[in-house]
């Protein structure tokens, strides 16, 4: 194991070297490829000393990155003992380091109070002089009193070298995370101005200089983890914690043998990334007692369904309802499709073709039969309802996802488009895909199969409906999410797209839908993986939160290479906030730094949601973030 882990680490961190002038490649013979960039002009080269002064400090902050793990241990206010330090900064800074470090809070106009959640946040002051010590007597935040150790990471947010022979490269490294400090609880970010050394083949911290610290605390948690108080029965809470796709990627995949999918389904690849063909999570009141219970969608193996027992446990129920529905789910959808009081389930599936189920006193039974005019859709990521014709009945929006890897995908040929698309879409479809194959960009600008929408024609018969045509996008789309944006009384459409710029539709009913992702302002590159509609600002108009990406090498690379395409920058600077201007266009909020609202970096997100958290009449955004996490000893500890 340990040795293939070694071949894993190495294998990966050329991957990500090659990935960095693979992609400074394509910047600079753009050109040559005639891609216009956003104004429509060719875009210039990238000289060949850009690309390898980027490229060099790429692959020197992956191989630094994994080192940032040792800094937590000096951030203590109480250590064991000055050799215990010295054992962990061992290898990380050199003999003597210069050090500016905490002061103490500026003043009291320092710290900001927060009484409705408890909290109040300080901004620390730096010490003025820097000093020199030597690295095993080096303690660091100490004014901060945490007393036990940081829960969170150290990362590198840039760097560059200072010399032409590359000895010394300035950073700017960031923390995030959690940690005590005595009977509080403390929420840490800070800033760091690094200098690194190289000294034979050995690179060395020779200078720490704290730029910005901020602490925000409660005496208690806002939140915490209950799943084992939740859900007391073994078996169920064994069944909610496992991942039958991370089994599968240890024993297999990084076990160096053939991934072994579970019988008997449509389609038995396996991908290891695995970002479309994925779990979820649905809430729904199965038993209509007034309490809310949990649905999940699981990728291999049978759905759950957790009943609230009305005490804070729940208890795993779906066999008894006929909702352990055997694998391949990404979505569901629980409504009244036929009204007659109960909630019934539309279930998106990815490999596997979607299903309708019709409530039937609590047993949920397949109806898939009463959908025309063609079948429900694979390859789904997700579903939404919404009456978009306002004739009462619920109406069923279904996002898709291109099946092949992300590898396949940015290399994008047109002979590759039919090999799925005829399995998984109708001829017609696939031709499309085809056809769309000749405006292909690996990276700005994805084909994938259509959405689909079906129209309720009453007693739960669905339809594809018509306006389907008009919103098919042929992208790579993780989520749609609707809401009357105008204020006319229906509702509109919009459509989160991965390596393609969003789509927003306008509800123009009965003459359909119309594409005004230009004339709103929306039509911005981001890798959509989720949006929300929320009136953050109260003035009675809804406002769009779109989850994108945040990617810290992302920026670094984009930064450094002069007259880049704009949509190539855009791909990585975060989450966009859209305000509602008059029910006619969006004006963008948010940023990285103030004035701009500070709700772009959150890392890779999926789905942020708007929700009044703190019950003050205004909507707060809770967005969850992160990619695979593979197991401790298969680590390699990169950091994008």
């Amino acid at each position: 194991m340990i040795r293939t882990r070694d071949k894993f680490d190495r294998s990966l961190q050329r991957i990500l070297a090659c990935c960095s002038i693979v992609l400074l490649l394509l910047i600079a013979g753009c050109n040559r490829n005639k891609q216009p960039n956003m104004a429509g002009q060719a875009k210039p080269a990238a000289s060949l000393n850009t690309v390898q002064e980027v490229v060099a400090t790429e692959e020197l902050i992956i191989e630094l990155g994994p080192r940032l793990k040792r800094l937590p241990t000096i951030v203590r206010a109480k250590t064991e003992s000055p050799s215990t330090n010295a054992r962990d900064v061992l290898g990380l800074f050199a003999d003597r380091v210069r050090v500016r470090d905490l002061n103490t809070p500026m003043t009291s106009d320092a710290t900001e109070q927060w009484p409705d959640l408890d909290a109040n946040r300080t901004t620390w002051a730096i010490a003025k002089d820097e000093i020199e010590v030597p690295s095993d007597q080096l303690t660091l935040w100490a004014p901060a009193k945490i007393t036990d150790e940081l829960d969170g990471h150290f990362y590198f947010i840039d760097g560059s070298f200072t010399d032409q022979n590359r000895e010394t490269l300035k950073s700017t490294i960031g923390f995030a995370g959690t940690a005590t400090a005595e009977d509080r609880q403390l929420s840490v970010e800070a800033k760091q101005l690094v200098t690194w050394k190289r000294t034979g083949q050995e690179w060395r911290i020779v200078e720490w200089d704290q730029t910005t610290f901020q602490t925000t605390e409660r005496h208690e948690l806002l939140f915490q983890n209950v799943t084992d108080e939740a859900i007391p029965d073994a078996d169920d809470r064994r069944r909610a914690d496992i991942s039958k796709h991370h089994e599968i990627l240890v024993d297999s995949y990084f076990g160096g043998k053939p991934a072994r999918t579970p019988k008997g389904y449509f389609d038995t690849r396996f991908f290891p990334d695995s970002v479309n063909i994925h779990p979820s999570l649905s809430v729904v009141d199965i038993d209509q007692d007034g309490w809310d219970d949990l649905y999940v969608c699981v990728r291999w193996g049978a759905n759950m369904l957790f009943r609230n027992r009305h005490d804070g446990t729940f208890e795993e129920v779906a066999a008894k309802h006929g909702l352990d529905i055997n694998g391949r789910s990404t979505s569901a959808t629980f409504g009244d499709f036929d009204n007659d009081g109960d909630a019934d389930l539309m279930l998106g599936r990815s490999l596997e073709r979607s299903q309708y189920f019709v409530n039937e006193n609590g047993m949920f039974t397949e109806a898939s039969s009463k959908i025309t005019g063609g079948p429900l859709p694979f390859l789904v990521t997700s579903t939404c309802a919404v009456d978009f014709n306002l004739d009462g009945l619920l109406d069923v929006h279904f996002s898709t996802y291109s099946p092949l890897d992300i590898t396949s995908r940015i290399r994008g040929r047109a002979d590759t488009a039919p090999d799925w698309a005829a399995k998984f879409i109708t001829p017609n479809e696939a031709a499309e895909v085809k056809r769309r194959f000749k405006d292909y960009h690996g990276f700005l600008g994805q084909v994938g199969p259509p959405n689909v929408l079906f129209v309720n024609r009453g007693g739960g018969r669905f339809e594809r409906a018509s306006e389907s045509s008009q919103i098919k996008g042929f992208r790579n789309t993780f989520q749609a999410t609707w809401s009357d944006f105008d204020n006319d009384g229906d509702p509109d459409l919009y459509v989160a797209n991965d390596f393609a710029p969003d789509h927003f539709y306008r509800n123009d009913m009965p003459n359909g839908f119309t594409d005004i992702s230009s004339q709103s302002g929306t039509q911005r590159m981001g890798f959509g993986m989720g949006a929300a509609w929320g009136d953050y600002d109260n003035d009675g108009l809804m406002d769009l939160y779109v989850s994108n990406m945040y990617s810290k090498a992302g920026r670094r690379i984009t930064a450094k290479v002069p007259g880049l395409d704009s949509r190539m920058v855009a791909g990585s600077e975060g989450n966009y906030l859209f305000r509602n201007i008059d029910g006619a266009k969006f004006q963008r909020m948010s940023g990285l730094k103030p004035p701009a609202l500070t709700v772009a970096n959150a890392g890779w997100s999926w789905g942020g949601q708007f929700a009044d958290f703190d019950n003050d009449g205004f909507l707060d955004i809770y967005v969850s973030s992160g990619f695979y996490t593979p197991p401790e000893n298969l680590s390699n500890n990169v950091d994008l």
